[in-house]
C-alpha cells in the first residue's frame, strides 16, 4: 500500500476563497467520492448476500453485469461497459479499489467539482472496458472481467499529472514520487503482454485504458483549473 506525505494542493488564490461556504465540512464538498465508494460497497454486499440466499440468481446477475467482450460486441450488451465497474470479485479486490478512490478521489473532486469528477469516473470506466471489448474482439479473448480498476487507474494518472510533486510512502516505508509508482504500474501492464497468458487475475487492457483516460482528462480539464507547481 501507499501512504501520502507532503500532500500538495497547488491551487491559485482564485481557488482559496474566503467565502464562509468554503468552511463547510469536507464530506459535503466531496459527496461524489463518498457516493462512489458507497455504491460499490453496497453492490458488493448485495451480491454477496444474494450468493448466500440464491447462488443461481447471483450467478445470473454476475453474468449480466460483468464485462465479456463477446457479449458486448456480438450481442450488444453494451451496458456491461458501465456495470462491470461496480462489480468486484472479492473483498480484497473491492477494498483496494475503494481505498484508492477514497484517498485520491476527494482532492480531485474538490479541484474539478463533484459533477465533473463523477462524469470523469464513469466515462473513464466505460471507455476502459470498451478498449478491452475491442481488444477481446480482435484477439478472440472471452474472459469475463469485473472491477473498478480502469476508473482507479484514471484517477491515479489524473492525480499524478495534476499534482506532480506529490510524494508517497510505498508500504509506509519507501518514500518516492507518485509519478514513479504510476510509471512502474504502466510498465508492468505493458510488459504483461509479453508474458505467455498474461498475468492471471489482472486485466492489463482495462488498466491501460483507464490510464489513457486519466491522461486525456488532464488534457481536457487542465486548461480549466488553475494549477501551479
Amino acid at each position: 500500500m501507499v501512504q501520502a506525505v507532503d500532500e500538495a494542493t497547488y491551487l491559485t488564490p482564485e481557488h482559496t476563497s474566503a467565502d464562509p461556504a468554503s468552511d463547510a465540512p469536507r464530506m459535503s464538498r466531496t459527496w461524489a467520492s463518498v457516493a462512489i465508494v458507497a455504491v460499490n460497497l453496497l453492490v458488493f454486499a448485495c451480491l454477496l448476500a444474494l450468493d448466500i440466499v440464491s447462488p443461481r440468481s447471483a450467478h445470473t446477475v454476475h453474468h449480466v453485469m460483468s464485462n465479456s467482450p463477446h457479449l458486448v460486441m456480438e450481442k450488444l450488451w453494451i451496458w456491461q461497459m458501465l456495470t462491470a465497474n461496480f462489480v468486484h470479485s472479492g473483498f480484497i479486490h473491492v477494498a483496494i479499489n475503494m481505498f484508492l478512490v477514497a484517498w485520491l478521489g476527494p482532492e480531485l473532486e474538490r479541484l474539478l467539482g463533484s459533477h465533473r469528477f463523477t462524469a470523469f469516473y464513469l466515462v473513464t470506466g466505460t471507455l476502459a472496458y470498451a478498449a478491452y471489448d475491442v481488444y477481446g474482439s480482435l484477439f478472440d479473448v472471452r474472459v469475463m472481467t469485473v472491477g473498478a480498476s480502469g476508473c482507479v487507474f484514471g484517477i491515479i494518472v489524473l492525480s499524478t499529472l495534476s499534482f506532480p510533486r506529490r510524494t508517497v510512502r510505498l508500504y509506509g516505508v519507501i518514500r518516492m514520487p507518485l509519478r514513479w509508482i504510476v510509471l512502474l504500474l504502466v510498465v508492468s501492464d505493458v510488459s504483461a503482454f509479453f508474458w505467455p497468458g498474461g498475468i492471471p487475475w489482472i486485466n492489463n487492457v482495462v488498466h491501460l485504458g483507464g490510464a489513457a483516460c486519466g491522461a486525456g482528462g488532464w488534457y481536457l480539464f487542465g486548461r480549466s483549473v488553475n494549477l501551479h507547481e
